[in-house]
Parts: C-alpha cells; structure tokens; sequence
C-alpha cells in the first residue's frame, strides 16, 4: 500500500457516479504516519461525500494499517487478525562501526545542530533524544485522539487500549476497537446495506491497464482516473524523452507537414 495510490483510488471513487460504497481492503503491518493519515483523510472524506466506506482486515492490519482504517464506517477484522497496536517507534541502524571495519568511508556537508541526527553514523546525541521522544509523543497522541473521534471513545478509553499493544480481532471486537468479525464477504454485505442498492456488483477500484507501468503518470490525479488509465503514445515509453528532443508527437513513422483531409 502506498498513500499516491490509495489516496488516488478513494478520490477516483467519489467522482465516479457508479461506485455506491467501497470495501476498502487492509494487510498491512503499518509504515509511515503521515502517509497513513492521509489515506484516513480520503477514507473519511468518501464517507463524508455519501459513499459508505467498509474497511476489511486481512492478516495484519497494525498500526498504520489500523491507522488508515479509522475514515470509514465500520470496521470488519478475522478473529485471529492481528491488529490495533495504537503506537509508534522510530529508530535508525549504526553503522559506524561496521563502516570502520570495512573501510567504508563517506564526507558530508550539514548546516544546524541536529541537520544529520538520522545519519548512520552514530547513536542521538542527548539532544536529538528529546527530540525524539517529543515527536513520538506528538504522533502518539494525535494517532490516539483520531482513534477515539473515530470509534466514539474518549482519548482515555482508548489510550488504555493502546500503547502499542497488538490485539487479535476478536479481542480487538471486545475492545471497541473494530465493528464485526469476519471477511470481505462480511464487508461487502454491510457496504451493500449501508447503499441502500441491493446486490451491487463488486469490482476492483480504479482500473488499471497492463501497460501503466510503462508510463510515467503526470500526478497522482492522473492514477486517480475511473477509466483504464493507459493509451501508449506513438513513442511508446520514450514519449518524454521525445518531447524534450522536439521530435513529434505523432510518431516516428509520421509524414512531415500537417495534412487536412476534405
């Protein structure tokens, strides 16, 4: 999971006429906070637009992963998925040793006490410590507050829950912190019911084209596009290379001139 791409598929589903609800499927062990909001912000903006949004857990839906879960309406987890650990750590290797001992050697230029606090050359210093320790409380306590708003718990009902610690989904249901048991077939009858449509069919959101990967998307808006998103121009996957050159768009093959037809 990557927030461009997500981000962009929940944007594609609001604009799409035909999409009723969306079953939003998560595996994930976490990663980025920031990048998790962000796909919360999407989930929750779709839901606010009246498209109900059901999240459904796969194996592990844990930190960030149970992060981006918090924009939707209801939350469907496995008994045994591994999930909530409402945290966050940071860190970094040291490698200064093992680059000494290899004789691997590297100069850089900085500007500011703490401009290479994440170098791997050495541990935090005392001072970058606390900087440390003061952007994990600040995570910290916004990943709780946006959990409590979301599961409508106050920030202490769920700080007791969290603190890092991992739940399975079933003792995750005990603690408020998901809404049902069960798979995507669960969270397909819930988004199903919360439409109001009936049997709606379910497909995969938005459509990608085998040939996207050959192509360089202009934005993540471009990716975002309900419709199959590739059609390879006449230069294939050296379309860019060719507009800076000033060659034309129409193709190597092309005649010269431009030709009206009557």
């Amino acid at each position: 999971m990557g927030s461009d791409t997500v981000c962009a598929a929940f944007r594609a589903a609001r604009q799409d006429p035909r999409v009723r609800a969306v079953v939003f499927r998560v595996d994930s062990p976490g990663g980025s906070a920031i990048a998790s909001d962000l796909i919360r912000r999407e989930s929750q903006l779709t839901r606010e637009a009246g498209k109900p949004v059901i999240t459904t857990m796969g194996d592990v839906a844990g930190s960030g992963g149970y992060y981006v879960a918090l924009g939707s309406d209801a939350i469907v987890a496995q008994p045994a998925t591994i999930t909530g650990s409402i945290g966050v750590l940071i860190g970094k290797p040291v490698l200064g040793a093992l680059r000494e001992r290899f004789g691997i050697t590297s100069d850089s230029v900085s500007e500011g006490p703490h401009a290479g606090m994440f170098d791997t050359l050495d541990g935090f210093s005392d001072s970058e410590w606390e900087r440390i320790n003061t952007l994990l409380d600040t995570i910290y306590e916004d990943f709780v507050a946006k959990a409590a708003a979301a599961r409508g718990r106050t920030w202490d009902e769920i700080h007791a829950v969290a603190k890092g610690r991992i739940w399975t989904g079933a003792d995750a249901l005990e603690n408020g912190l998901v809404d049902e048991l069960g798979g995507v077939e669960t969270a397909v009858r819930l988004a199903r019911a919360k439409a109001g449509s009936g049997a709606l069919p379910v497909r995969v959101f938005p459509r990608a084209h085998p040939l996207d990967r050959l192509r360089q998307h202009e934005s993540s808006e471009d990716v975002a596009s309900a419709e199959p998103q590739t059609v390879l121009s006449a230069w294939g996957p050296l379309e860019h290379l060719a507009a800076r050159l000033g060659l034309p768009a129409s193709g190597p093959l092309s005649m010269p001139g431009s030709w009206e037809i009557r």
